[in-house]
């Protein structure tokens, strides 16, 4: 429900099972204790669902995920080092949903390289990403393999 947990104060961890496929609107936020968070069936995470959980410093979106999360999300958590997210058609980030989380050191994304990575403000990380991809498409087209493959350069 929306609101659900909102306020909750000594709500530490949060494992859901199967079952539970969406998170409604603010249903987390403004949980002081809460930690961590694995949603194994999430399939939709609606605006503000955990936003300002100050000391949440981990979260972990399952392959199930397939709708964009939810404007501000994970807002305003300053606690937050770590995000794993799938990356596939139609889960796309944009700048708002980790807005101000100004202390993520891991970024795991499930699945492929993605656009993603550039609406998460790890500017530095971003651009030494850049670098790479850019040193991958030079060594590429040198390799045999990739000569009998005409796909393409990474993107």
């Amino acid at each position: 429900d929306i609101l659900a947990f909102a306020n909750c104060e000594q709500l530490e961890d949060v494992e859901f099972g199967d079952k539970l496929e969406t998170i409604k609107e603010d249903a987390f936020r403004w949980c002081a204790s809460l930690r961590s968070i694995n949603l194994p069936s999430i399939k939709d995470i609606r605006s503000h669902a955990f936003m300002k959980c100050t000391r949440l410093a981990d979260v972990e979106l399952s392959e199930s995920l397939d709708r964009p999360i939810g404007r501000y999300a994970f807002a305003e958590c300053p606690a937050l080092r770590r995000i794993a997210i799938p990356l596939k058609d139609g889960i796309i980030i944009g700048n708002s949903e980790f807005g101000w989380c100004s202390n993520v050191t891991t970024v795991n994304l499930v699945g492929r390289v993605h656009r993603t990575v550039s609406y998460l403000h790890l500017e530095c990380w971003r651009n030494e990403m850049n670098t790479e991809i850019e040193r991958i498409n030079q060594v590429l087209p040198t390799t045999s393999s990739y000569a009998n493959d005409k796909t393409g350069e990474i993107q």
